[in-house]
């Protein structure tokens, strides 16, 4: 997979919406040790078209689609929009200095690990 860069942003500041960007990609979310991932189908973006970003505990992806058909055209019924994009708010819970991200084949994998400090830990009792 070719890995995508996450930028971190200021606090305070919040990504807004681009209005270009008229497509919500279709994301699926599963929860696993250690964290989540959220994978988003982007069709028609490659790896230098897709941001990640994280600000003021807001998740941001978008995707600038880079299709061009080949020949000339004669008709056309259809247009691709040319800009995919979705925020999702960030619990405590998770570790946003790890925060990973992956493209392959138009699916971008967000890894969002869950922070030392949220994970279960087991207390030893001791006896007096």
């Amino acid at each position: 997979m070719n890995e995508v860069s996450v930028s971190k942003g200021e606090r305070g500041v919040a990504a807004t919406r681009d209005d270009a960007c008229s497509l919500v990609p279709p994301v699926d979310i599963f929860e696993h040790e250690g964290g989540l991932a959220v994978v988003a189908d982007l069709p028609g973006v490659d790896r230098n078209g897709v941001s990640v970003g994280v600000d003021n505990d807001l998740l941001t992806i978008k995707g600038t689609v880079s299709y061009e058909p080949k020949g000339e055209l004669i008709h056309r019924e259809w247009d691709l929009a040319s800009c995919y994009f979705r925020q999702f708010r960030l619990s405590e819970r998770i570790d946003q200095e790890k925060i990973g991200a992956e493209m392959r084949d138009g699916v971008l994998t967000v890894r969002l690990p869950e922070s030392e400090q949220a994970k279960p830990k087991r207390i030893e009792v001791k006896t007096s």
